[in-house]
């Protein structure tokens, strides 16, 4: 579908809105407080591609499209990266969380899906995994709630809010899985009362026995007082813009915002561990 930027700016602004505002039917999401769009300050143990780097773009091309953006798609932020697009005068603009493209006159603007027909390659997704992928090693796996299924050789992270409903339903299927490690990164985005919660979860006796207790039968967890990560769970949510819950970030780096069916995660797992060399089969998950 594209957009053509003219006289009528309003109503290409307004029709442009309409169109970027669908949303996950299987996540929970809160706009960023006011004055929450800067990034915290790097955490050990926390990377994402930045694909920042425009390369192969003319400079007067580059700065019309920027400005194009500034002017119709506020909303939107600056784009992290211009390039040129498969199809010879168009180009890629990448954001945070979608791709658009974009004539070199700034004049239409395409949002979907760019695949070749040919081969069946989907440019668009294969370019937004790449911005999304997260660097599975450097997170900081010992701040997480743990529950190891079988003998946990696979592994899965697992970003979610405790008022978040789809977060609860994922939490209960989750148990449906084996041979597999799962790490909940407690994120507080929906609501002060998220903040709470993810406190007393974090400084239970055993944080695993309270979070399961509360997702899936309402108890709340034991009041409690501890120097717990929660802060740093919530900035690194933030740096690796997590901004719906649940999100799952698979061991090879690929992110999924909202939850899976379990035949899709049971699938995306095998995948994963298939690639993985055949010497790190056996190998222990991290603590």
């Amino acid at each position: 579908m594209s957009v053509t930027f003219s006289r009528a700016g309003r109503l290409a602004r307004l029709t442009t809105a309409v169109l970027l505002t669908a949303w996950l039917t299987t996540a929970c999401d809160k706009a960023p407080r006011q004055g929450g769009t800067s990034s915290p300050a790097p955490l050990p143990g926390a990377s994402v591609s930045s694909g920042a780097a425009t390369t192969l773009v003319d400079p007067g091309v580059e700065a019309r499209l920027r400005q194009m953006v500034l002017e119709n798609l506020p909303q939107l932020g600056a784009p992290r990266s211009i390039r040129p697009a498969p199809m010879p005068g168009w180009y890629e603009l990448s954001f945070d969380e979608r791709v658009l493209y974009a004539d070199g006159e700034g004049r239409h603007l395409l949002k979907g899906e760019w695949i070749d027909t040919q081969t069946g390659r989907n440019h668009t997704q294969e370019r937004l995994d790449q911005i999304q992928r997260v660097d599975f090693s450097a997170l900081p796996l010992q701040h997480a709630v743990v529950m190891k299924r079988g003998k946990g050789t696979r592994r899965l992270v697992v970003f979610a809010d405790p008022l978040c409903s789809y977060c609860k339903k994922l939490e209960q299927s989750l148990g449906e899985l084996d041979d597999v490690t799962i790490y909940t990164f407690i994120i507080p985005i929906l609501d002060e009362r998220s903040v709470t919660l993810g406190q007393h979860v974090l400084c239970a006796p055993v944080p695993l026995v309270a979070w399961r207790r509360w997702m899936l039968e309402g108890h709340p967890p034991p009041e409690g007082a501890c120097d717990s990560p929660l802060r740093k769970l919530a900035d690194l949510g933030q740096q690796l813009r997590v901004r719906v819950t649940p999100t799952l970030v698979f061991e090879d780096g690929m992110r999924v915002r909202g939850a899976l069916d379990i035949p899709e995660i049971r699938a995306r797992l095998s995948e994963v561990a298939q690639r993985r060399p055949a010497a790190e089969q056996g190998l222990k998950p991290s603590p």
